[in-house]
């Protein structure tokens, strides 16, 4: 397992949801240890670098979340553990754009348990596979330009995709996002480019991918419980 480590963090600010979550997690993952955190100020660098996955629990007063999320992402700079990390739906879009990023996958906070485990079980698998450095990636050249080119992918063309794969149009994403059809046409043509997509076809067929939805951040349909963005 990446990181040397069995330990899952489990992090929330109530003790009734670390509790619960510990619970689940330890019942479903018993090769795994539980570090039960209940906040941001226990989190460390190194305690980050040396778990396996990190599930915060981010529900709290728009004050406190935005606390949590800045010390979240100056913990992650340079540190690949993969974290889930739970959001509830009154959450501005712009206050979680820094979570954003490769290896966090955000979902609603109304997510049942068993949703839940879904996800901690196909992230730690995502982990396994995708990181290990005993197996060398064996995918056509494509995959890894694609692979390559999604870590430099702006957030605001990370942003665009993710609205495109839940249906938006052009013109929707530019009224939300209070930006012109010519901007939020360059931002998706961007993407397209570093993504090596040639057509609106490859795009839509990338982010219904499991790599395309891994890296935006995005459950399938069956599994989505809410709409957050």
């Amino acid at each position: 397992m990446l990181h040397g480590s069995q330990r899952i963090i489990v992090m929330s600010r109530f003790p009734l949801v670390v509790m619960g979550l510990s619970q689940g997690i330890s019942k479903h993952f018993s090769s795994y240890s539980v570090f039960f955190c209940p906040g941001t100020n226990v989190l460390s660098a190194e305690l980050l670098a040396q778990s396996a996955l990190l599930v915060g629990d981010l529900s709290g007063e728009r004050e406190e979340i935005e606390s949590d999320i800045r010390t979240i992402t100056a913990l992650q700079e340079g540190c690949i553990t993969p974290a889930i990390f739970l959001i509830p739906g009154t959450v501005a879009p712009e206050l979680i754009e820094p979570l954003l990023k490769s290896g966090n996958t955000l979902l609603s906070n109304r997510l049942s348990l068993e949703e839940l485990i879904g996800a901690i079980q196909q992230t730690l698998s995502k982990d396994d596979l995708t990181h290990s450095p005993l197996e060398p990636d064996t995918g056509s050249h494509n995959d890894i330009s694609a692979q390559t080119s999604m870590l430099s992918l702006t957030l605001s063309e990370r942003r665009v995709l993710r609205l495109l794969a839940k249906g938006w149009s052009i013109n929707q994403i530019s009224s939300l996002l209070n930006k012109s059809n010519k901007t939020i046409s360059a931002q998706k043509n961007s993407a397209m480019r570093r993504l090596s997509l040639r057509s609106n076809a490859e795009m839509y067929a990338w982010i219904n991918s499991l790599h395309g939805m891994w890296e935006l951040n995005l459950l399938s349909s069956k599994k989505e419980a809410g709409e957050w963005n």
